[in-house]
Protein backbone atom coordinates (compact mmCIF):
# COMPACT_ATOMS: atom_id res chain seq x y z
CA UNK A 1 0.00 0.00 0.00
CA UNK A 2 2.86 2.39 0.85
CA UNK A 3 4.35 1.80 -2.64
CA UNK A 4 1.13 2.97 -4.33
CA UNK A 5 1.14 6.15 -2.24
CA UNK A 6 4.77 6.84 -3.18
CA UNK A 7 3.96 6.39 -6.87
CA UNK A 8 0.94 8.69 -6.55
CA UNK A 9 3.11 11.42 -4.99
CA UNK A 10 5.75 10.91 -7.69
CA UNK A 11 3.09 11.21 -10.41
CA UNK A 12 1.79 14.47 -8.86
CA UNK A 13 5.30 15.91 -8.65
CA UNK A 14 6.03 15.07 -12.27
CA UNK A 15 2.74 16.63 -13.38
CA UNK A 16 3.75 19.86 -11.63
CA UNK A 17 7.18 19.89 -13.27
CA UNK A 18 9.00 18.78 -10.12
CA UNK A 19 11.63 16.08 -10.01
CA UNK A 20 11.02 12.91 -8.04
CA UNK A 21 14.68 12.16 -7.47
CA UNK A 22 14.47 12.98 -3.75
CA UNK A 23 11.50 10.66 -3.16
CA UNK A 24 12.48 7.82 -0.87
CA UNK A 25 10.11 5.59 1.08
CA UNK A 26 7.21 8.02 0.63
CA UNK A 27 9.06 11.13 1.97
CA UNK A 28 8.88 14.54 0.33
CA UNK A 29 11.76 15.64 -1.88
CA UNK A 30 14.25 17.99 -0.23
CA UNK A 31 13.49 21.69 -0.76
CA UNK A 32 15.29 23.21 -3.72
CA UNK A 33 15.52 26.98 -3.44
CA UNK A 34 16.61 28.74 -6.63
CA UNK A 35 20.16 29.70 -7.48
CA UNK A 36 20.54 33.01 -9.31
CA UNK A 37 22.97 33.50 -12.17
CA UNK A 38 23.19 36.81 -14.05
CA UNK A 39 24.99 37.77 -17.25
CA UNK A 40 24.81 41.31 -18.67
CA UNK A 41 25.50 42.08 -22.32
CA UNK A 42 28.12 44.74 -21.48
CA UNK A 43 29.85 46.19 -18.45
CA UNK A 44 29.69 49.64 -20.09
CA UNK A 45 26.95 51.15 -22.23
CA UNK A 46 26.22 54.62 -23.54
CA UNK A 47 23.08 56.48 -22.46
CA UNK A 48 20.23 55.40 -24.74
CA UNK A 49 21.80 52.03 -25.60
CA UNK A 50 20.01 48.78 -24.71
CA UNK A 51 21.46 46.55 -21.99
CA UNK A 52 20.40 42.89 -21.98
CA UNK A 53 20.36 40.91 -18.72
CA UNK A 54 20.23 37.12 -19.00
CA UNK A 55 19.26 34.87 -16.10
CA UNK A 56 18.69 31.70 -18.13
CA UNK A 57 21.45 29.82 -16.26
CA UNK A 58 19.56 30.29 -12.97
CA UNK A 59 18.16 27.07 -11.50
CA UNK A 60 15.40 26.07 -9.15
CA UNK A 61 12.48 23.72 -8.71
CA UNK A 62 9.11 24.51 -10.25
CA UNK A 63 8.08 27.81 -11.78
CA UNK A 64 10.66 30.60 -11.47
CA UNK A 65 9.94 34.33 -11.36
CA UNK A 66 12.71 36.73 -12.39
CA UNK A 67 12.90 40.29 -11.06
CA UNK A 68 15.47 42.66 -12.52
CA UNK A 69 16.18 45.82 -10.49
CA UNK A 70 18.13 48.06 -12.85
CA UNK A 71 19.57 50.31 -10.10
CA UNK A 72 18.12 53.52 -11.53
CA UNK A 73 14.68 53.28 -9.92
CA UNK A 74 13.25 51.02 -12.63
CA UNK A 75 12.60 47.28 -12.42
CA UNK A 76 10.93 44.52 -14.43
CA UNK A 77 9.54 41.16 -13.38
CA UNK A 78 8.13 38.08 -15.07
CA UNK A 79 8.58 34.46 -16.04
CA UNK A 80 11.08 35.17 -18.85
CA UNK A 81 14.77 34.94 -17.86
CA UNK A 82 15.93 37.61 -20.33
CA UNK A 83 15.12 41.31 -20.00
CA UNK A 84 16.34 44.56 -21.55
CA UNK A 85 16.71 48.08 -20.21
CA UNK A 86 17.75 51.50 -21.53
CA UNK A 87 19.56 53.88 -19.18
CA UNK A 88 18.83 57.55 -19.76
CA UNK A 89 21.52 59.02 -17.49
CA UNK A 90 25.22 58.46 -17.03
CA UNK A 91 26.52 56.85 -13.87
CA UNK A 92 27.44 53.57 -12.24
CA UNK A 93 24.51 51.27 -11.51
CA UNK A 94 24.08 47.87 -9.89
CA UNK A 95 21.72 45.47 -11.65
CA UNK A 96 20.15 43.04 -9.17
CA UNK A 97 18.50 39.81 -10.24
CA UNK A 98 16.17 38.05 -7.79
CA UNK A 99 14.95 34.57 -8.69
CA UNK A 100 11.90 33.35 -6.77
CA UNK A 101 10.05 30.04 -6.55
CA UNK A 102 7.75 28.39 -4.01
CA UNK A 103 10.73 27.29 -1.94
CA UNK A 104 12.65 30.55 -1.61
CA UNK A 105 14.61 33.20 -3.44
CA UNK A 106 18.17 34.04 -4.42
CA UNK A 107 19.76 37.27 -5.61
CA UNK A 108 22.91 38.26 -7.47
CA UNK A 109 24.24 41.61 -8.74
CA UNK A 110 26.31 42.94 -11.63
CA UNK A 111 27.79 46.45 -12.03
CA UNK A 112 27.06 48.52 -15.13
CA UNK A 113 28.72 51.81 -16.08
CA UNK A 114 26.73 54.15 -18.30
CA UNK A 115 28.83 56.81 -20.01
CA UNK A 116 29.56 58.21 -23.40
CA UNK A 117 32.79 57.66 -25.30
CA UNK A 118 32.19 60.72 -27.44
CA UNK A 119 34.81 63.43 -27.04
CA UNK A 120 33.43 66.88 -26.19
CA UNK A 121 33.01 69.32 -29.05
CA UNK A 122 34.83 72.61 -28.53
CA UNK A 123 34.08 75.63 -30.68
CA UNK A 124 36.57 78.45 -30.30
CA UNK A 125 36.24 81.94 -31.62
CA UNK A 126 38.32 85.05 -31.08
CA UNK A 127 38.53 88.55 -32.31
CA UNK A 128 40.53 89.43 -35.38
CA UNK A 129 43.15 91.05 -33.14
CA UNK A 130 44.67 87.68 -32.17
CA UNK A 131 47.76 86.88 -34.18
CA UNK A 132 49.12 83.41 -35.01
CA UNK A 133 51.36 81.97 -32.28
CA UNK A 134 49.94 84.46 -29.77
CA UNK A 135 48.84 82.73 -26.52
CA UNK A 136 45.12 82.14 -26.17
CA UNK A 137 43.61 81.34 -22.78
CA UNK A 138 40.73 78.87 -22.77
CA UNK A 139 38.76 78.25 -19.60
CA UNK A 140 37.97 74.52 -19.62
CA UNK A 141 36.38 74.66 -16.17
CA UNK A 142 32.89 74.46 -17.64
CA UNK A 143 33.53 71.15 -19.39
CA UNK A 144 32.57 67.88 -17.69
CA UNK A 145 36.06 66.40 -17.74
CA UNK A 146 36.03 64.94 -14.25
CA UNK A 147 34.78 61.57 -15.49
CA UNK A 148 37.48 61.36 -18.15
CA UNK A 149 40.59 63.43 -17.26
CA UNK A 150 42.19 62.45 -20.59
CA UNK A 151 39.58 64.61 -22.36
CA UNK A 152 41.01 67.76 -20.78
CA UNK A 153 44.48 66.78 -22.02
CA UNK A 154 43.00 66.22 -25.51
CA UNK A 155 41.41 69.68 -25.31
CA UNK A 156 44.76 71.29 -24.42
CA UNK A 157 46.49 69.59 -27.37
CA UNK A 158 43.72 70.69 -29.75
CA UNK A 159 43.97 74.32 -28.59
CA UNK A 160 47.76 74.26 -29.08
CA UNK A 161 47.36 73.00 -32.66
CA UNK A 162 44.72 75.64 -33.45
CA UNK A 163 46.94 78.37 -32.07
CA UNK A 164 49.98 77.18 -34.01
CA UNK A 165 51.89 75.64 -31.09
CA UNK A 166 52.99 72.02 -30.96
Amino acid sequence: MQNKAAWAVLAMLMACGESGTGLQNGTNPPPQAPQAHLTVSAARVAPGDTLTADASLSTGAGRLTYTFDWGDGDSSSGSKPVATHVYAARGTFTVMLTVLNSRGSASVTAPVAVWSDVAPVVRLSWSSGVMPNEPVIVDAGRFDCCERPDRLLHLRRSVRRICGRA
